[in-house]
């Protein structure tokens, strides 16, 4: 019984197998036809589509956002004149005048140098030449360019001796060398330069009266300054035992700095009572000594004004600490 079941469902898969086979190519045939229909319809509903479009007209795209912002700038562009811009050797002196004003409006004064310049260059007026010149030198001045501006200074004096702003152009002169001056323990030379250039101005003091009380107190500053490289260059040979060298350097101090300066008579006593005293008791024999009087008092009032240095006859110990050797200022 078990044996029959078995071999009727063989025999089954068997009829299976060959009506599958027979009926697998009618099946392909119903497949193709239906795909075939179904691509027809979707051609001919796109046709249709198309030609619905075609009647109503061609469809507007909406523009991203970068278009719209290249056209706004494109309308701009139109809208705005077109302006050639000029440079600065096709540019006029009112030109130049114009666009300097501007760029000192807006603190450009690298720009407005550069017109200041070529307006120098191209103006024939002498007068206006003369303002122009004045005006480079104290923008030069104000950008910290002192040298330049000096200079500037200095031709300007030279070729309008007779200006109105001569006395100004020469106490600029004066401030920028004094600004370049280094202190008492270095190079003394721009200090030299800028005590010649005041005394040149208080020659014409009776003239120059605007500036005379600035260019005094910048006198006495300078003497103070020259005082105290000296001072400084004396501590350095007494320290160091050279005590002639020492009296030799008072003395050019005397020499120099007391008339100018009578108020530090006795501070140079005292200096010079102490290489005195010190060489005596290291049994050495000095040159010569100073001519100063110990017991006077200065009671002579310079045009100067009062120094702010040390008067006292005790030497100032505490400053001499602070005070730079005069082997490093080099």
């Amino acid at each position: 019984m078990t044996m029959y079941k078995v071999t009727l469902i063989v025999h089954s898969f068997k009829y299976l197998i060959i009506a599958s086979l027979f009926a697998l190519p009618s099946m392909l045939d119903a497949k193709k036809a239906a795909s075939v229909k179904n691509k027809t319809t979707s051609l001919s509903h796109n046709s249709t589509k198309k030609t619905a479009n075609l009647k109503k007209g061609p469809q507007k795209t909406v523009p991203s956002r970068t278009a719209k912002k290249r056209a706004q700038r494109l309308a701009r562009a139109e809208e705005k004149p077109m302006v050639t811009r000029k440079t600065l050797k096709e540019m006029s002196l009112p030109e130049l005048r114009e666009a300097k004003e501007k760029a000192l409006e807006k603190r450009q004064k690298e720009s407005a140098l550069s017109y200041l310049k070529r307006m120098l260059a191209i103006c024939d007026d002498k007068d206006m030449l003369k303002d122009i010149m004045l005006e480079l030198a104290d923008l030069l001045f104000d950008m910290g360019k002192l040298e330049k501006a000096g200079v500037m200074y200095a031709e300007y004096m030279m070729l309008y001796p007779g200006s109105d702003s001569v006395e100004y152009a020469e106490y600029k002169g004066i401030l920028c060398w004094f600004y370049r001056t280094l202190g008492h323990d270095r190079d003394q030379t721009q200090t030299e330069e800028t005590l010649k250039l005041t005394d040149q101005f208080l020659e014409r003091s009776d003239i120059f009266t605007t500036y005379a009380s600035d260019v005094k107190k910048i006198k006495r500053q300078c003497y103070e300054k020259l005082y105290d490289s000296e001072l400084s260059v004396f501590e350095f040979y007494l320290k160091r035992g050279s005590y002639n060298a020492a009296q030799s350097r008072l003395k050019s101090m005397e020499k120099r700095f007391l008339k100018p300066m009578p108020d530090i008579r006795p501070k140079l006593a005292a200096l010079d009572a102490q290489v005195v005293s010190t060489a005596k008791a290291k049994n050495i024999e000095l040159a010569s000594a100073l001519s100063l009087d110990t017991m006077k008092l200065p009671t002579i009032q310079t045009d100067l004004g009062p120094f702010d240095l040390p008067l006292e006859l005790a030497s100032s110990s505490d400053k001499q600490k602070k005070r730079k050797k005069f082997a490093n200022r080099f």
